[in-house]
């Protein structure tokens, strides 16, 4: 192979990572366990950097998950039903319900 094509090929690779790379937005009714309906939420899910919200998120046809605060809260949103929740991971196998989310609908941006 020329001394040429490796980094042509290198960098077809990286076009064609950015190209296919999408994001999209994520907006749902917001529901706190103590204050009832609040604003809408809406959160940016970032295909190409697996990030949810900046945080690293795991990314399936089936659901959205992330964590923040050192692991001590949990985001899960279900795509099909479009129902979440956010809770406080207290550690021992014991969480507790903060928020939950309804009718979480998925644009493109």
């Amino acid at each position: 192979m020329s001394p040429f094509k490796l980094p042509l090929l290198a960098y077809a690779a990286i076009c064609v990572n950015w190209a296919n790379a999408q994001s999209l937005t994520l907006t749902c009714e917001h529901w706190n366990a103590n204050l009832g309906r609040l604003p809408d939420k809406t959160y940016l899910i970032d295909f190409g950097n697996r990030t949810c919200r900046g945080e690293p998120c795991q990314i399936s046809d089936s659901e959205f998950v992330w964590q923040m605060d050192a692991g001590s809260h949990e985001w899960r949103i279900n795509r099909g039903t479009g129902d979440g929740t956010h809770v406080a991971l207290l550690g021992g196998g014991k969480s507790q319900e903060i928020d939950r989310f309804k009718n979480c609908r998925e644009s493109k941006s």
